[in-house]
């Protein structure tokens, strides 16, 4: 597929991908790539929605805050586990052949979608405790943004496990603790 930043995060990557394509096929040089669509984990600093929103469900749930503010929740991703992405990256540095690989889970949920089970998993409903601010929507924000892990599933057998229902639940386990 063709390769359309729309951001100028997506054009740094655009042009990391391009540059390791050069040193591979103009020098011969085992070099990969991954493109890694959103990885989640609870290492995740809190300037990531996703982590957030976990963070603030937990602490309106403890009682410690009454709402959280969010931007665009509309936005559609393809969320993995990031523990799973390593075993992927892996996999494509002892592969035989160098090439780039999209790691994904080929599945788009909405930002809602994430929000609403952060808040189930604390037994509240989001719909009380959200809000929503015009000044936190990005600008140059993608509103679907997936990505097709077919060859990495094909040629070096490998493929997410956890659903996003258990990447929320994980998330906020571990910021409950």
């Amino acid at each position: 597929s063709t390769i359309n930043p729309l951001s100028p995060y997506a054009a740094a990557k655009a042009s990391s991908l391009h540059l390791v394509d050069v040193y591979r096929n103009s020098f011969d040089i085992f070099c990969v790539t991954g493109i890694a669509f959103n990885h989640e984990s609870p290492l995740r600093p809190e300037n990531f929605v996703t982590q957030k929103i976990v963070k603030g469900a937990t602490e309106i749930f403890k009682g410690n805050k009454k709402k959280l503010t969010l931007g665009n929740i509309d936005i559609s991703r393809d969320w993995g586990w990031a523990p799973e992405y390593v075993e992927a990256m892996n996999a494509m540095l002892t592969s035989e052949s160098p090439k780039n690989y999209v790691i994904s889970t080929g599945k788009l949920s909405k930002l809602s979608d994430f929000v609403e089970l952060a808040f189930s998993y604390f037994d509240l409903d989001w719909k009380n405790h959200v809000e929503y601010s015009d000044q936190l929507k990005r600008p140059s924000d993608v509103i679907i943004s997936g990505g097709d892990p077919s060859l990495v599933s094909v040629e070096l057998n490998w493929s997410h496990r956890l659903s996003l229902e258990q990447i929320v639940e994980e998330m906020c386990k571990a910021a409950y603790m």
